[in-house]
């Protein structure tokens, strides 16, 4: 963390936490690096971490142990997952909340990889347009996300078609600040 800060990074973005244990170390570290620390976790369709952990229980033990996060980002999951989940986040969070979605990928079918011969994942968008991932956009802005962008298998194109909805302004939506989780 120290050689990031020392380089000039703008804030410390933790990925892809699936379960409160493994992420609360890697806030103890970003921490002393003295930037802002955003958290990225899975959010399932279930409206909770990988782990079956709310988002209640997330903030609550962030708080007990005194970690300080500065924004809390829903990632890498299906958009319906981030849309279900991303209330409940908002309601336990009073930082910045944030989403950017995975749009299609799959583990490819029979047996191991023969890297680079054959690819683990395959790219399949299906129905996530970058239209249709706009409107997933508008949706997460309109429940109180602040950071919207893309994960896995998003393009250029599904990054345009959010510049308009971040761009929009925003009808009744209460926007909360913060930065202590």
């Amino acid at each position: 963390m120290e050689v990031l800060a020392a380089a000039g990074a703008d804030l410390i973005l933790i990925e892809s936490m699936s379960a409160i244990f493994q992420l609360m170390v890697a806030v103890e570290a970003a921490e002393k690096s003295g930037l802002p620390v955003f958290l990225g976790i899975h959010a399932e369709p279930a409206g909770t971490m990988t782990s079956g952990e709310t988002m209640g229980e997330l903030v609550t033990t962030l708080g007990r142990a005194g970690r300080r996060v500065d924004a809390i980002l829903l990632m890498c999951r299906p958009p319906d997952a981030i849309s279900t989940t991303l209330p409940k986040l908002r309601a336990a969070f009073p930082g910045p909340v944030g989403a950017y979605a995975n749009v299609g990928y799959r583990r490819r079918a029979g047996g191991p990889v023969q890297f680079p011969e054959r690819q683990y994942h395959v790219i399949d968008i299906g129905e996530n347009t970058p239209e249709r991932y706009a409107e997933h956009g508008r949706a997460w802005r309109d429940l109180g996300a602040q950071i919207i962008g893309g994960c896995c298998a998003t393009t250029p194109d599904h990054i345009a078609a959010l510049r308009p909805v971040v761009e929009e302004p925003t009808q009744g939506v209460r926007q909360r600040g913060g930065s202590r989780g």
